[in-house]
């Protein structure tokens, strides 16, 4: 959809953990809101959450509800990026959120 809009001469702005496209896209921003080895220290390492990478290798089942307090966690790092928090001073016409459970 996002692509679509672009196509039809919409200005998009994806703001995204992983980057959608290899090639720069006409009408398309992406901007990155993290930094995977970053994210892995911080959260794994500092405050002890779960290492996804060492439930697979275990073959753990993951549950959604015990990664609540990661994702509120990686959502406050995310906001008080200073790329970020320029975005904030755009103005958007729409404002898409994907879910992340579906």
């Amino acid at each position: 959809m996002l692509y679509e809009l672009a196509a039809r001469g919409h200005e998009v702005t994806i703001l995204s953990p992983i980057v959608s496209s290899k090639k720069p896209t006409k009408n398309i921003r992406e901007i990155l809101t993290m930094d995977a080895e970053a994210f892995q220290e911080k959260f794994f390492k500092e405050e002890g959450h779960m290492d996804f990478y060492e439930m697979i290798e275990k073959g753990e089942q993951l549950n959604p509800f015990s990664m609540l307090k990661m994702i509120g966690s990686a959502c406050n790092v995310t906001y008080d990026l200073p790329h970020v928090q320029e975005l904030l001073k755009e103005k958007f016409d729409l404002v898409i959120m994907s879910a992340i459970f579906k």
